[in-house]
């Protein structure tokens, strides 16, 4: 729904709700993929710009979706999301999420739903399941029921 069709109240307690539920879900995926340890500063900004980072995984998405939004690059997105929501992130790492979702042309807002879909999903398999097919189902779901353009 677009922000101009909501009073400023809803669009900040819609926000502010946001915020909470992310801060969750980074603590639970931080609890099962590092037994509740937080990333220091230095090694978000490695996952995140090194040579295979995430910063690579999602321009080589972007690139293969021609930009339009698709289940690959909504969960590279996602990472983007997890890795900038962090305690301990960079500036660097925030503004560059803020340059995908310009580029992507969505909201932040949006950028968190699309984290909390692979986030709820990542908590809830258990250990050693291959999470990307049920990913990629429930972020095509997720675009289709949100009506994102997103492309097959």
């Amino acid at each position: 729904m677009k922000e101009s069709l909501r009073s400023t109240g809803e669009i900040e307690d819609i926000s502010q709700r946001l915020d909470v539920e992310v801060d969750r879900m980074v603590e639970a995926m931080n609890f099962k993929r590092k037994g509740n340890n937080y990333p220091s500063e230095m090694e978000i900004d490695k996952k995140v710009f090194s040579t295979n980072g995430q910063v690579r995984k999602v321009d080589d998405e972007i690139r293969k979706s021609k930009g339009s939004l698709s289940p690959d690059l909504g969960i590279e997105l996602a990472e983007m999301v997890y890795w900038s929501s962090q305690k301990n992130a960079s500036e660097r790492v925030k503004r560059k999420l803020e340059d995908y979702e310009d580029r992507l042309n969505i909201d932040h807002q949006v950028a968190q739903e699309i984290f909390l879909v692979k986030a709820k999903s990542e908590v809830e398999q258990s250990v050693g399941t291959n999470n990307r097919v049920v990913e990629e189902y429930l972020m095509g779901y997720f675009f289709n029921q949100a009506r994102l353009p997103a492309r097959r």
